[in-house]
């Protein structure tokens, strides 16, 4: 399965509330009902979305496989842009 296939299907996890971290897959899946639905390439969150299901996406620039990642949820998801520091406050919040 090529590689923004496989983002698809996971993306489709994420707004199923599906956790889906595969060890071979750059993009994971992190949803329960005590935290927030997140998206994380590698080790690093690039996305999540609110209480309200506003979804945020981490605008920062990191590999080239993250570049794919994020246009991917772009097409897919509609996020709002952040930047990183943006992206982190808003995220931690959510935690509190």
């Amino acid at each position: 399965m090529g590689g923004s296939k496989r983002y698809e299907e996971q993306i489709e996890y994420f707004k199923e509330g599906k956790t889906s971290h595969r060890k071979s897959d750059s993009l994971s899946v992190y949803a329960d009902k005590d935290r927030p639905k997140e998206l994380y390439s590698y080790n690093t969150p690039i996305a999540f979305e609110d209480k309200d299901g506003k979804v945020y996406l981490n605008k920062g620039k990191y590999s080239q496989t993250t570049s794919v990642q994020q246009n991917v949820i772009r097409g897919k998801l509609n996020p709002e842009e952040l930047s990183t520091e943006e992206f982190e406050k808003k995220r931690k919040g959510l935690y509190n």
